[in-house]
């Protein structure tokens, strides 16, 4: 499987891209809430397939995966995780605390703290009781969209105060020109964001594309990206 997207953080986009120098603006878009009721309810595409190979699944945060965010059940193909009320602050990270946005990109709220509670999937774990270790670790589920250059995943994002971040930059490095667009809406809470790469290639340029959006996508699906024993 293409594991691009594996790596991807909804807040790397900012850092990333804190080089850019020219931008844009599209404040005609308006961003929709990403907020929701912090249940995560999964039907996993041919989910009954790893009935036998996957009993557990766990959202694991904070910089080492030292935190257990929440956990589930996998049984007849899918699971429900649901998110606790509120996650340790120690877990939570200002990333604008250190950084410069980049041109074109505004916050409402520099001082905003987020926690991006399913960076690297949602883990899942072959034993049915014990702790959650690596050893035990089969396999991480991913909500994705996948055509032949694109891929857009749902991220579950928790803010402590209502934020918007808007904005377009836009930059040329020899015959690669990236664009990143960021149209979020985060409440306090629980919030579905998405981020898409696009790759496209225009004569013998590239352009790569990113954008942050927690207006929905539709189409996304569940699926399992197991490691080789």
């Amino acid at each position: 499987m293409n594991r691009f997207f594996v790596n991807q953080l909804v807040i790397a986009a900012l850092i990333v891209s804190a080089a850019f120098v020219t931008s844009c603006k599209k404040d005609d878009v308006t961003a929709t809430s990403g907020a929701f009721n912090g249940v995560i309810t999964a039907q996993v595409e041919n989910g009954t397939h790893y009935n036998d190979l996957v009993k557990r699944v766990a959202v694991l945060g904070g910089r080492q995966d030292v935190f257990v965010v929440g956990t589930g059940v996998y049984e007849n193909g899918g699971f429900t995780i649901t998110f606790p009320q509120e996650p340790p602050a120690n877990v939570l990270i200002s990333i604008f605390e250190e950084r410069e946005l980049p041109n074109g990109i505004s916050t409402s709220d520099k001082n905003v703290k987020l926690l991006n509670a399913t960076e690297g999937g949602i883990k899942a774990y072959s034993s049915t009781v014990g702790e959650f270790n690596d050893e035990d670790r089969v396999g991480v589920f991913f909500c994705v969209k996948i055509s032949n250059n694109s891929t857009s995943e749902m991220h579950v994002m928790y803010a402590d105060r209502d934020v918007i971040i808007k904005g377009t930059s836009k930059n040329t490095d020899d015959d690669v020109t990236y664009i990143l667009e960021y149209n979020v809406n985060y409440k306090k809470g629980w919030n579905k964001s998405y981020i898409t790469f696009r790759e496209t290639q225009k004569g013998d340029k590239r352009e790569m594309y990113t954008e942050v959006t927690t207006n929905p996508i539709s189409d996304l699906k569940w699926i399992f990206d197991s490691y080789s024993q």
